[in-house]
Parts: C-alpha cells; structure tokens; sequence
C-alpha cells in the first residue's frame, strides 16, 4: 500500500479520483468530473491508473486510448487485478479508473520491452535510469510475468539510490493461477514488458506500508435477521 502526498505547510500538490467504469457506456462521460477538475489550471501532470478484474482485453486497451484521446495525456498504465477497492471496500470484479493530479511534480512512464531471457541487463538499465532522475522520490514497477527470473532483475534494480522508494505489483487477476496477467496501455497490452513509472519533485513526500495476512474492508456491520 502506499500513499502520495506533497506537503508545504497546509498546502496539499496532488489529488487522487477514482471511477468505476460502466463498460456499456462511453468512457468520456463518465470522467468529466475528474477533467474538469484537472481544467481548472492548478495543475501541472495527472496520471492514469486502470485497474481491472475483467480479462477484456480490446476493451481495456480502447479504454485507455480513449482517455489518452479525452485528456490528451499518454501517462497511462494499465494492469489486471486481484481486487478492485473503491471507497474502502472490494467493489464485484469490473474496471477502476484512478487519476492522480499533481500540482508541482514531474511524472513519467519508461516502457521496457523483451524482458525475459534479459533480466540482469533490464534490471541495470533501470536502475541507472533511476539514478538519472533528479529529485526522483519513488518508481513504480508493473510487469506481467512470474516466468522470467525477477530475483535477479529486482536485485539490480535495488542497487539505484538508497533515497528512491521501489514499489509496485504483479497483475495476478482474480482467479488463481490465471494465464491472463498482462498490463497494457493505449499501445495494446503487454506479457512481456516492464512499465516504470517515475515520481520526482522536491515537495513529493511518499508513505509507503506493507501488510501481511488479512484485514477488514469496508464498514462494521451487524447480522440482525437470519432467513432461511
């Protein structure tokens, strides 16, 4: 789990929104609050994450397009879910649009392609990638496969700056053992790509946590009438 802020006294640089996709509808509709919000002038980089439980794979990929398209951004990475939390609760299995609105930080997204049968050489390109990027606080790292050797790569990757935070994921979907793990974005989907995703600022402050084993979601609740 982690958390992004930029803090300069009360001054809060960025904002996150999320959306749960209708998939009959178009997209554009169903995201003019966050473009409006992201209109207003105040800031200067949004970043999109899609989170999904479907394995629709044409229907993602033309999703991300679309907001490419609507928002004029390519700051787009996409990726298969375990589970889609919105509001502090598991939502049923569907597509989860997050925008992340920075105000002073500087994002991108480096794509890395051919990683298996190359992980060492990868991991250094990254990893000096990394060290290249001023005032760089955190990366993400999303990449599709459990069958390349990620001991390696992640070990050379964790040799960058002791000031950068890694984080990020693996898209295992919702069923056990599923085939269908890619990441993709509005080039198409990936198996066999890295996406790296970089947070730089001098105000960008990351929290970053860790859990092990379970924990509720949602609110308290009370059975109060068992029918049977």
């Amino acid at each position: 789990m982690h958390t992004i802020d930029g803090l300069e006294g009360m001054g809060i640089f960025m904002k996150q929104m999320l959306v749960e996709i209708n998939r009959g509808a178009p997209a554009a509709g169903q995201l003019t609050d966050i473009l409006k919000e992201y209109q207003t002038g105040k800031y200067k980089t949004i970043l999109f994450h899609i989170f999904s439980g479907v394995a629709d794979e044409a229907g993602l990929v033309q999703l991300a397009r679309e907001i490419e398209q609507y928002f004029g951004t390519e700051l787009i990475a996409g990726t298969m879910s375990a589970g889609e939390i919105k509001d502090g609760m598991m939502i049923e299995p569907g597509v989860l649009v997050s925008a992340i609105l920075f105000e002073r930080s500087d994002i991108s997204i480096l794509r890395i392609d051919g990683v298996k049968g190359n992980e060492i050489a990868i991991g250094k390109r990254v990893r000096e990638a990394l060290d290249a990027v001023p005032d760089l606080k955190a990366a993400e790292l999303l990449f599709p496969g459990t069958e390349a050797d990620t001991e390696h790569m992640y070990a050379e990757i964790s040799r960058c700056r002791k000031d950068i935070d890694i984080f990020g994921g693996y898209p295992g979907g919702h069923k056990l053992n599923s085939p269908e793990h890619f990441i993709f974005d509005g080039s198409g989907a990936m198996y066999d790509t890295m996406l790296v995703i970089t947070y730089a600022g001098k105000d960008l402050h990351f929290d970053m946590d860790k859990s092990i084993g379970w924990i509720s979601l949602g609110m308290p609740s009370r059975v109060c009438q068992l029918m049977i």
